[in-house]
């Protein structure tokens, strides 16, 4: 949808503006719990449009893309734990946008997503392997590629479960599946040498 960038924007930038006006830490932590997670993750939980999931994890992306840092780094375990709870329900639909924002948020932290990739592992992989949706399981690929661009070293303890994984999705009827499982596979390859 078009208007999902533009509101998830405005959302972002609010934000930016209205905890940037806050110095007490304590009351910035309350606004952004109040106002910015509860409203996004809200948003998610509440419906089972995949329309409406789709912006609110544009939202979601935003919020967290736009928060200062020590607030995100004092709230991030919340957040990737309530991410990993909602991928998990049954109403749960907006797959490819999650990952999408998934890796928006590896680039956003970079290093310091090394703790927290780890409960986001089972997920990439039953979406690698279970996904009827080609997009889906090739953004899903390009996660994991993007946590071995920049979690290298924590990686590397984890390439010989996934290579097999990977070798399946070369075969894959998608092109963009194909190319993705490609590429991931001759990083992950580099990385263990």
């Amino acid at each position: 949808m078009k208007l999902h960038p533009v509101i998830s924007e405005a959302l972002g930038q609010l934000e930016w503006h209205v905890l940037g006006r806050v110095e007490d830490t304590e009351e910035q932590l309350q606004l952004f719990e109040r106002h910015f997670q509860k409203f996004a993750f809200g948003m998610i939980e509440k419906t089972k449009s995949k329309n409406v999931q789709c912006g609110a994890i544009a939202c979601l992306t935003k919020i967290i893309v736009n928060c200062p840092d020590d607030i995100l780094f004092e709230k991030f375990e919340e957040i990737t734990d309530k991410m990993c709870d909602i991928v998990k329900t049954k109403q749960f639909l907006a797959h490819q946008q999650f990952l999408e924002s998934l890796i928006s948020l590896i680039f956003h932290i970079q290093i310091d997503f090394k703790y927290y990739y780890e409960k986001f592992l089972p997920y990439l992989i039953e979406q690698i392997q279970k996904s009827k949706d080609a997009q889906t399981k090739r953004v899903a690929i390009d996660a994991l590629y993007s946590i071995g661009a920049h979690l290298k070293d924590e990686i590397t303890g984890h390439i010989d479960d996934l290579l097999p994984i990977l070798n399946v999705c070369r075969v894959d009827k998608n092109q963009p599946v194909r190319a993705a499982a490609q590429e991931t596979i001759k990083l992950f390859r580099e990385l263990k040498e």
